[in-house]
């Protein structure tokens, strides 16, 4: 006797096809229920990231280690060393900020920083890094206010 299972294939399928045919043609519905119209003058939800929070007018405070950076009252802000009770600091990103030529400022705490995008970054407490750690991997800190722009 010789094998025949290559054959039964196709007519498996058309049986199959056969079958089911009938049942895609139903479509799941009701015949006397119509499908839902498109409203085009809905418009769906989309739900976006926003990178930058929205700005208050309050001053708000923050600390950051050195070597990190943050963001806050809309600035990003990354200290580069904290040393000898100073601090040096970059505004990278912000509000009137090119980010092809960040702002640098720095000093020691009480000091108040005035950025030209009409900003004030006071500097409440700086952490000094430990003695002997390489410059930009300390792990001091330093404490920030930072005041949006009157209206």
């Amino acid at each position: 006797m010789s094998y025949r299972g290559h054959k039964r294939h196709p007519l498996l399928a058309a049986v199959l096809f056969a079958l089911l045919l009938p049942l895609a043609a139903c479509g799941g519905q009701p015949d006397d229920q119509e499908p839902p119209a498109l409203n085009p003058s809905s418009s769906p939800e989309l739900r976006t990231f926003n990178p930058t929070p929205p700005v208050g007018d309050e001053p708000e405070t923050t600390t950051i280690r050195q070597g990190q950076q943050r963001t806050i009252a809309g600035l990003n802000i990354a200290v580069l060393s904290t040393s000898g009770g100073e601090v040096r600091f970059s505004v990278n990103a912000g509000p009137g900020i090119d980010e092809e030529a960040p702002q640098n400022g720095g000093g020691s705490a009480g000091d108040t920083v005035d950025l030209d995008n009409g900003y004030a970054i006071a500097i409440d407490e700086v952490e000094d890094s430990a003695e002997g750690e390489a410059p930009g991997a300390g792990s001091g800190s330093v404490t920030l206010t930072i005041t949006p722009p009157g209206d």
